[in-house]
């Protein structure tokens, strides 16, 4: 891999790079078996370009990352917030630069859109992770816990 990597907004022809990232970050945080994101999904999502997207970190000869967000439009200070779903670094391009440079460009996504805060979940187990963000600036928030409801089909 190169060094030089751009953070990008993701096209259609990268899905056939960026859906094997989904699935190993879906293996790793153990929902593989309901992982239902499909090249077709992808496409509506990259297509679509409004409140929900997917940014790539392409480098000379590969995606070797990403970042899925959406926006909450507006929240109890009437701004808006982003909200990263995913945000995924190959191993091999692991403490390059290469998820700071993601992370980075969620923070301009949000303050693009007037926003002043970004969410997300990270796993209790994932200390790497948690790690990478408080490098990045973020805090853990003890006073929130999350919570979840399945609701079967209508």
């Amino acid at each position: 891999m190169t060094n030089k990597v751009i953070i990008r907004s993701a096209e259609t022809r990268d899905i056939a790079a960026v859906l094997p990232l989904m699935h190993k970050l879906a293996e790793f945080e153990g929902y593989r078996h309901q992982f239902k994101v499909t090249a077709s999904s992808l496409r509506t999502i990259i297509e679509q370009n409004n409140d929900t997207g997917i940014v790539v970190a392409d480098s000379a000869d590969a995606i070797v990352g990403y970042l899925a967000y959406y926006y909450l439009p507006f929240t109890y200070d009437l701004s808006p917030w982003l909200v990263i779903k995913e945000l995924f670094v190959c191993a091999n391009a692991r403490n390059r630069g290469v998820g700071q440079a993601l992370f980075a460009q969620a923070r301009h996504l949000c303050a693009s859109k007037g926003g002043h805060k970004i969410k997300w979940e990270v796993l209790t187990q994932n200390h790497n992770a948690q790690r990478f963000y408080q490098r990045c600036g973020a805090q853990l928030e003890d006073e929130w816990r999350i919570m979840s409801l399945r609701v079967p089909p209508a």
